[in-house]
C-alpha cells in the first residue's frame, strides 16, 4: 500500500493554516519605534521605491527584468531566474496588486527589513517581508517572503 502523500499535505497544510502546526520558533526581531530615525544616508522613500518598481515591472510582465534588475546577486545565485517566474505565478498578489502597505522596518548595518500587507485587485491580503541589502551605493532586493494573514 502506497503512502497518501496527497492527504498528508493537505493535512500539513490545514494545521499550518489553522495554527497547529508551529512555521517558525525564532523570535520575532523587534521593529523600531515609527518616530526612529533613519540613518542620514538612507533615503527610505528610495528604498522602498525599489520594491514599487518591481512590483510595476512585475504588473507590466516584465520578469526577467524584475529579476535582474531590482534583486541582488545573493538572490540570484539562491534563486534562478525559472524560480522566480514559478513564485511570482504561484502568488498571482504579485502581478495582480493593488496596494501595498509596509509599516514595519528593521534596520541593520546595511539592510532594513519591510514588514507589511499585500493587496490583491479581488480583496485577497498576504503578509509580505523584503529584506534589502545595500550593495555599493545601491539598494537591492535580498529576499521576499510571502505568508497567510491570521
Amino acid at each position: 500500500m502506497r503512502f497518501p502523500w496527497k492527504l498528508y499535505l493537505l493535512w500539513t497544510l490545514v494545521l499550518l493554516k489553522v495554527g497547529l502546526i508551529a512555521q517558525d520558533e525564532t523570535p520575532e526581531p523587534q521593529p523600531l519605534p515609527r518616530w526612529a530615525i533613519m540613518p542620514p544616508n538612507v533615503n527610505e522613500d528610495a528604498v522602498k521605491g525599489i520594491i514599487l518598481a518591481q512590483l510595476k515591472t512585475i504588473q507590466a510582465g516584465d520578469l526577467t527584468k524584475a529579476y535582474f534588475t531590482y534583486t541582488s546577486p545573493d538572490f540570484q545565485n539562491a534563486t534562478s531566474l525559472e524560480e522566480f517566474k514559478e513564485f511570482v505565478h504561484r502568488f498571482s498578489v504579485l502581478s495582480d496588486n493593488k496596494s501595498i502597505e509596509l509599516p514595519t522596518r528593521i534596520l541593520k548595518e546595511n539592510s532594513i527589513t519591510y514588514r507589511g500587507t499585500l493587496t490583491s485587485k479581488d480583496g485577497k491580503v498576504l503578509g509580505v517581508e523584503y529584506q534589502m541589502i545595500k550593495i555599493d551605493d545601491r539598494w537591492m532586493i535580498q529576499e521576499i517572503k510571502l505568508h497567510p494573514m491570521s
